[in-house]
């Protein structure tokens, strides 16, 4: 249920990339959510990371690398 898209087309992952909150983005990457999913414009965690707050990019970065 991770993984599944909103009518928005956003799953769990970038709604909590959306709200900055990296530990939610962490959780979520240990219970099993896809890092690389796309929403619906196909935009990554990491590349909304790089659009809205540069702090946030090395962990996300090392969550891919876990």
């Amino acid at each position: 249920a991770l993984n599944i898209f909103n009518d928005l087309g956003y799953a769990c992952i970038h709604l909590a990339m959306q709200k900055r909150d990296i530990q939610l983005v962490e959780e979520l990457v240990k219970l099993g959510a896809d890092i690389n999913a796309r929403d619906y414009s196909g935009k990554t965690c990491l590349h909304m990371a790089l659009l809205n707050n540069i702090a946030v990019v090395a962990k996300l970065i090392d969550l891919e690398l876990m």
